[in-house]
């Protein structure tokens, strides 16, 4: 048993056996989420889809079927939080659209921030309120 052994190390030692490469990381990644569309929708109306659009997304990208969230009072704004940071609005920071500041008892928007000026507009939005990373930036720092 004791030479089954080394032999069986020498021969893996010399055949140069490497571990599994990892993936390269992807160079697009397409988040794509239809409010309010009902999922048995995508394939009744699937003939209507071009093969180098939504057809090719249906066929190569990730679809979820069932897909449902852990807490309750879903607005459009604490739902894409959640689906791109992959926590709950009690981590994320976005608990909804609108909300009331307890500072100031004044209601405040989940984009609003006086500090960002926006590039070319007069605009005040930023994503200063997400207290989470999101999936683009966890590719871009891998």
């Amino acid at each position: 048993m004791k030479g089954l052994l080394t032999s069986l190390i020498t021969v893996l030692t010399f055949t140069g056996l490497q571990a599994q490469s990892l993936p390269s990381a992807p160079k697009l990644v397409v988040g794509l989420t239809i409010d309010q569309l009902r999922t048995d929708y995508l394939e009744a109306f699937s003939s209507l889809y071009g093969e180098k659009g939504f057809k090719r997304l249906w066929k190569e990208g990730r679809v979820f079927h069932n897909a449902e969230y852990t807490f309750c009072n879903v607005d459009r704004a604490s739902a894409i939080a959640a689906i791109y940071s992959g926590t709950a609005p009690s981590m994320n920071g976005i608990i909804s659209q609108r909300w009331m500041d307890a500072s100031t008892l004044r209601p405040v928007n989940s984009t609003d921030d006086t500090a960002f000026m926006g590039y070319y507009t007069d605009q005040t939005a930023a994503p200063t309120k997400l207290l989470t990373s999101t999936i683009a930036d966890e590719l871009k720092i891998a």
